[in-house]
């Protein structure tokens, strides 16, 4: 596991049987990135939402600013509150940094960035509409940015865009089909 390929691979290392777990030599500790888990493989299944309010459009990547077109080029942010939309490029290439000799990071965090203005939860209490009046109007207001930030596993972003996937395949209603269910929902 700690030559190449294998150490940028997203793994799981399970122990069926937890009281037979060989702990891993000191000397050759298994990548940090590769999860251990414990116990029998679990079915899980996901409910493939039937109204439009459990999806979201593909929108924009929020690193270049291009339209998502197609739904296999699209990865998100796992934090809920966040979960912006990234091209798998674009957030790979942002993962990367630096080390331009691979393909994709093993982890990262969130690039995005909120805007918010002071004063806005006061003034505001949730209302969209006046938030955009609020943002033409007030000239003299601050701009606080704040980055989200969430630290992710590359292989727990495919993975999500994987369920994405399966969803869109298993949606029966063709108005519903290459968006994005809510994070909530999966």
């Amino acid at each position: 596991m700690n030559s190449r390929p294998f150490d940028r691979f997203a793994l799981t290392f399970r122990w069926l049987l937890p009281l037979e777990e060989l702990p891993f030599p000191e000397e050759i500790l298994p990548p940090k990135h590769v999860l251990k888990k414990y116990g029998l493989i679990e079915k899980s299944t996901s409910e493939v939402p039937s109204q439009k309010g459990g999806y979201v459009e593909r929108g924009e990547c929020r690193l270049c600013g291009e339209d998502i077109e197609l739904l296999s080029q699209l990865v998100r942010c796992p934090s809920v509150a966040c979960a912006a939309h990234f091209h798998a490029k674009c957030l790979a290439s942002h993962g990367l940094a630096n080390d331009r000799c691979q393909l994709y990071p093993l982890e990262g965090k969130c690039p995005r960035y909120f805007h918010t203005f002071l004063g806005k939860i006061a003034y505001l209490v949730g209302n969209r509409m006046a938030f955009f009046e609020y943002q033409r109007y007030c000239r003299a207001c601050i701009v606080l940015n704040f980055r989200c930030g969430r630290h992710y596993l590359w292989g727990d972003v495919i993975r999500d865009q994987r369920m994405v996937l399966k969803i869109d395949e298993a949606q029966a209603d063709s108005s519903l089909k290459g968006l994005v269910p809510r994070a909530s929902s999966l």
